[in-house]
């Protein structure tokens, strides 16, 4: 079972209200919700993980400090098994 979880630093005052208006609310197993100062890195669980952002900065940081794969959102397409 694969286990989804966002981490986010949205600047939105309503991030529920936010979610459903991109119909991703509920997508989520859990949502972690990060101020500007935290690390997503740190909020990461490293076994059989991987970490897709759109910020190559984010990425950088994941890769070194949690060793494990990282994709820009434009990759996600090549994550999926198509034979399934």
């Amino acid at each position: 079972m694969v286990k989804l979880t966002l981490i986010t630093k949205s600047l939105e005052t309503d991030l529920d209200k936010y979610l459903k208006s991109y119909n991703l609310f509920g997508l989520f197993d859990d949502v972690i919700w990060l101020s500007e100062s935290e690390v997503k890195a740190d909020y990461i669980i490293k076994e059989n993980s991987i970490f897709i952002d759109d910020s190559f900065s984010q990425r950088l940081i994941v890769s070194q400090k949690c060793m494990i794969p990282t994709f820009d959102p434009s990759m996600v397409e090549s994550l999926i098994d198509k034979r399934l």
